[in-house]
This record gives structure tokens, C-alpha cells and sequence, in this order.
């Protein structure tokens, strides 16, 4: 009986570790901000870099990652957010695109000539990869009404 309730966690144990990626493993380090069954997107917490501080402007880069499971593919993005904190906007551009694996190996792709600055829809998980990358950077909430809302609880 003990080496058959053994052998049941433990193949439990295999079949939950084998849906996890890299990313998964490392909850702090890699947020994720959009998920469905298909694909699942995280920000690297580790990557953000205040490029500029100028109230009420600001401009920080961070890496991003998205993978279709579907399609057994990833990407890896390097973004600029820009932030207006007097409209309460957050817009990026895109810096550099690679393909790469479930684990974060790098393939092809390179630095973006593109060089639009797009402008996210307010609560759109774009936007909320920028507001992660916010607090993480200053330890506070950009959006005005996260800010107010955390402050009465």
C-alpha cells in the first residue's frame, strides 16, 4: 500500500511539474500579466530600468515575454513604457523582438527599427505590464485609482 501511494504522488508530482516552464519556477522574478489556455505573457521584474524621471513623465524599460502553446513558440520584447501621469497614460515602443524558447534561450530577431510609440488602453494587459514595471521601479501605483484604492484598505 505505501509503494503504491508513493508511486500515485509522485506521478502526480510529474504531471503538475510538467505544465510549469522556466518562467513559472521563478514567481517573483517573472509576473505574469496575460493569460489563457493558449498563451501566457510575463514581465522579468529583474529587467525594469528607469531610463527617465521627470515628473510628471517618466520612461522605463523592461523585457517581456509571450508564449503560444499552441504554436510551441515565444517571444522575448525589450520595451520603452512611456508614462504621462497628469492624463494617466502609458504607452511603449518596441526596442528589439526574438523568438526564444519555454526556458528564455534567445533565437532569431534583433533590435526594432520601428520606431512608433503606441499607446495602450486603459486596464489592457499591456498597460498592466507598464504598471508593474511602475511599481516596481518606484513602489507605487501609477494608475490614480489603484493608488487611492489600496490607500482605504
Amino acid at each position: 500500500m505505501r509503494k503504491v501511494l508513493s508511486a500515485l504522488i509522485f506521478f502526480i508530482l510529474i504531471c503538475t511539474m510538467s505544465y510549469a516552464n522556466y518562467f513559472d519556477n521563478y514567481p517573483k522574478r517573472f509576473v505574469s500579466y496575460d493569460s489563457t489556455s493558449r498563451f501566457k505573457a510575463y514581465i522579468d521584474m529583474d529587467s525594469v530600468n528607469v531610463v527617465r524621471y521627470d515628473p510628471p513623465y517618466y520612461e522605463i524599460e523592461a523585457t517581456t515575454y509571450y508564449f503560444d502553446y499552441v504554436l510551441h513558440s515565444g517571444l522575448k520584447r525589450s520595451m520603452l513604457f512611456y508614462y504621462d501621469y497628469d492624463k494617466q497614460t502609458i504607452a511603449y515602443q518596441l526596442q528589439s523582438l526574438y523568438e526564444c524558447d519555454e526556458d528564455g534561450n534567445v533565437g532569431r530577431g534583433g533590435h526594432s527599427s520601428i520606431k512608433t510609440i503606441i499607446p495602450f488602453k486603459k486596464y489592457s494587459p499591456g498597460y498592466c505590464a507598464g504598471e508593474f514595471a511602475f511599481v516596481k521601479a518606484y513602489g507605487v501605483f501609477f494608475t490614480k485609482e489603484l493608488l487611492f484604492d489600496f490607500k482605504r484598505r
